[in-house]
């Protein structure tokens, strides 16, 4: 028999020659009517029986009675159409009976078929209710509507008056209440980190023996006894199905497979022919329970039999194997699995999918999920939407997706900046030439040798380099002549330091820094330190590309992209960004030099140019002084081996010196005291002492607690920038981050304006680190392990 969710057989009746089967929808919302349907069969031919007149027999000739413990009514919408209602006022749950009995007392003796008699009941459930109409059968009686039947033949005459044959026991058959399906009352499983919680086998639900939605309530049969049939035996089969074969048996034409289960009436669950197959497989209603079959076989003599019985208990439920989960990018996640014999279809649990879960015919599939490390668990459903919800099968993958920053990079604490706001040197390049070259020696420093707004034409003062007679253009403005030369000169190669910078601008780096201590209009100490830059720009290809970072090349050879030299003293700090510009001979001293365009703007990321010195802020802190046209309170950073790349061990080695004298310059700039305290703890206070190297996985002593932690996130990602930082957030200690929970996560999760930098941001964000999600990392650590609830979400 099958069963469709929305039409659920209610109770069957047999009585040689006759099978009996009547349906209704169930449950039956309460306000509701639906259609009650009776099927009849001749149990030999499997034909609808017809009377002595030739027609079949129908509803029309059987009584329809519905009885309830809560208000029903059949309605009659012709006589060959009657329909159940459950009326206002009903229980939700409650069982009603639908009583079906042939011959109607109104059918006419010749109309009737001689020699049956029966009854069918069976029961559906009541349903919630479907509106506050009451169907117009429940408030006054429905009339059964006549109806015309075809005139009797002669002959029904002597069969209207013929005896019939012995007597059939007419009484009610159990009754049996339809389950309601799992799956209404299975609840979703919470979703949680592995490992998964456990849950309930199976779904709840109602005590007692569990039924089955159709029941056979025999009313009498003839005596004569056929041969036992024999075979009947259960093979191995998947869960939920029971596999039934039987042996043929002589001079049978049909075998009837009936199933128990506990004190309830046995039911048919087919009917066949002789010439059919000798096997069936059924879907049992309930997993839990123990059912027992039995083969019942008609013979050509009209004798019958039955089998003895076998006993079925469905094997355990399983649950795919084979779960995968894989991130394929932009948050899209494959999920595949190995299908499992016997599936209905299987229910996804987890993010990006809804509470009742997703249901798939399947056994894989594309889904966009939320970022995160993130776990999902996999059931099997099979009839009746059972499952093993206890041992799901459970697959994780971490979900790297980039959010949507909220902010411009580099533009944090100062803003954008303007053009006017461009840095300039403090000597005036028609000053510097008209007074010839000994107006630009050191230490001549005049009160009109001040900040002057930008002009283009400093792009070629800038360039000229060292003279005959003295030093010109950007080096007598730095005041390094006679000391030190800059990024283009030979003599720099040998001293200043090579190193790729992955983590922070992505391009190869040759850094060196001067200081010296000045005395007159000026006083204090003067630092100086450039950084060329090489490689491809940001948005190319090979924009961070290790093979080409990692060994700049020298002077303005191919490669070169820009220099960057920031000034440090009393008064405040300048930055500038000279980029190249076409080299020329150069007229006042007759000799080829290098032509630099000092740039309003510099592109470090892929949102394109930005205005400088602001770019720069964001990392080395401090306030732009419109009045001085410096920044106040910035700082140089320290250069950090662990940070950056080398080519190899070895070249990583040969750098480790030049990085020590450099990190030694920065430590007595008048930086931010954590920079000064990072540099001496990088080296262990011994930061000036010659070939003193610095200390490898290096963490700050207010780190130690949280070590791993800050090797993981605080280092690559915070630390460097911080130091230049206020005080009351320069993440000096694990007591200084910790403090600062609120804004960090307000900052990083919510707003997602940290890391400030792109390269730095998306690394962050997307970087392959394993089953460790960096962002949910973050919140875990920072989440206050007194405060309720789970972490935030960093996502």
């Amino acid at each position: 028999v099958v069963v469709f969710p929305s039409v659920l057989p209610i109770g069957v009746a047999a009585q040689e020659p006759w099978t009996v089967t009547a349906s209704t929808t169930s449950p039956l919302p309460i306000g509701s009517c639906s259609a009650i349907q009776l099927e009849v069969r001749d149990a030999k031919t499997r034909e609808i029986p017809r009377n002595a007149s030739g027609d079949r027999v129908t509803v029309a000739d059987f009584d329809i009675v519905l009885t309830s413990g809560s208000p029903v009514a059949v309605q009659w919408l012709d006589g060959y159409h009657p329909r159940a209602c459950a009326c206002q006022g009903g229980s939700v749950g409650g069982d009603a009976v639908i009583t079906a009995t042939y011959p109607s007392a109104s059918l006419a003796q010749g109309y009737r078929v001689p020699g049956v008699a029966l009854q069918s009941n069976g029961a559906f459930s009541i349903g919630k209710p479907n509106g506050t109409f009451q169907p117009p059968s429940c408030t006054a009686p429905s009339p059964r509507p006549s109806i015309t039947r075809s005139a009797l033949p002669v002959s029904s005459t002597t069969l209207a008056t013929k005896p019939t044959t012995k007597p059939i026991a007419i009484g009610p058959a159990p009754v049996t209440r339809v389950p309601v399906a799992p799956a209404t009352t299975a609840p979703a499983p919470t979703l949680t980190p592995l490992p998964l919680p456990s849950s309930p086998i199976f779904p709840t639900t109602t005590t007692g023996a569990p039924t089955d939605a159709i029941a056979i309530a025999p009313t009498g049969m003839r005596a004569t006894q056929g041969a036992v049939p024999t075979g009947l035996r259960l093979v191995p089969n998947v869960p939920i199905i029971a596999s039934l074969l039987w042996d043929e048996m002589p001079n049978a034409v049909s075998y009837s497979l009936r199933r128990g289960v506990g004190t309830n009436a046995p039911v048919e669950r087919l009917s066949r022919t002789a010439a059919g197959e000798k096997g069936a497989l059924d879907t049992i209603p309930d997993p839990r329970a123990t059912y027992s079959y039995s083969l019942f076989v008609t013979y050509a003599d009209g004798s019958f039999n039955t089998s003895p019985t076998v006993e079925y208990v469905s094997p355990p439920l399983k649950n795919p194997s084979g779960f995968t989960a894989q991130h394929v990018g932009e948050g899209n996640v494959i999920f595949g699995w190995q299908a499992e014999p016997g599936a209905k279809t299987y229910r996804l649990d987890g993010p990006g999918f809804p509470s009742e879960g997703l249901h798939m015919d399947s056994t894989s599939g594309t889904y966009p999920t939320p970022a995160g490390a993130n776990s999902w668990k996999l059931t099997t459903l099979y009839a009746g939407n059972f499952a093993d919800y206890a041992n799901p099968s459970t697959a994780s993958a971490v979900v790297r997706v980039l959010p949507v920053h909220s902010q411009t990079w580099l533009t944090k604490n100062n803003g954008a900046g303007t053009e006017e706001q461009v840095q300039m040197p403090r000597q005036r390049p028609v000053e510097c030439l008209l007074g010839g070259l000994g107006a630009c020696v050191y230490p001549s420093v005049l009160p009109n040798q001040l900040q002057y707004p930008y002009d283009v034409n400093y792009a070629a003062f800038l360039g000229k380099n060292e003279g005959a007679d003295g030093p010109l253009g950007l080096y007598g403005w730095l005041d390094l002549y006679p000391f030190n030369e800059l990024w283009r000169d030979p003599r720099q190669f040998a001293i200043e330091a090579v190193y790729g910078n992955p983590g922070d601008l992505g391009f190869g780096r040759r850094s060196d820094c001067f200081q010296r201590t000045r005395t007159g209009l000026l006083p204090g100490v003067y630092t100086v330190c450039y950084a060329a830059a090489h490689g491809f720009p940001p948005g190319d290809p090979q924009f961070n590309d290790p093979g080409v970072i990692t060994a700049p090349k020298e002077g303005e050879k191919e490669g070169f992209i820009l220099a960057m030299v920031i000034t440090k003293e009393p008064t405040g700090t300048t930055f500038m960004v000279f980029v190249p510009s076409v080299r020329k001979v150069d007229q006042v001293v007759g000799s080829v030099s290098g032509a630099y365009k000092l740039a309003t703007e510099v592109s470090l990321d892929t949102e394109g140019p930005k205005y400088v010195p602001f770019a720069c802020l964001s990392c080395h802190g401090g306030k732009y002084n419109p009045t001085t046209h410096k920044v106040d309170d910035a700082s140089f950073l320290p250069i950090v081996p662990d940070l950056q790349s080398f080519a190899s061990e070895g070249e990583k080695a040969s750098q480790q010196e030049r990085i020590r004298r450099i990190n030694a310059i920065i430590a007595k700039s008048g930086s931010a005291p954590s920079v000064a305290a990072y540099i001496n703890g990088l080296y262990g206070n011994q930061v000036s002492v010659a070939g003193r190297t610095a200390t490898p996985d290096f963490v700050p002593s207010g780190w130690q607690t949280q070590a791993g932690f800050y090797r993981q996130v605080v280092r690559p990602y915070c630390a460097t920038c911080h130091m230049a930082a206020p005080a009351q957030w320069n993440f000096a200690s694990w007591g200084n981050f910790s403090e600062n929970a609120g804004l960090i996560i307000a900052a990083v999760c919510k707003a997602h304006t940290m890391p400030h930098s792109e390269l730095q941001f998306k690394a962050f964000w997307t970087k392959d680190t394993g089953p460790v999600y960096l962002p949910g990392l973050l919140a875990t650590v920072l989440h206050d392990p007194n405060t309720p609830g789970p972490p935030p979400s960093c996502r």
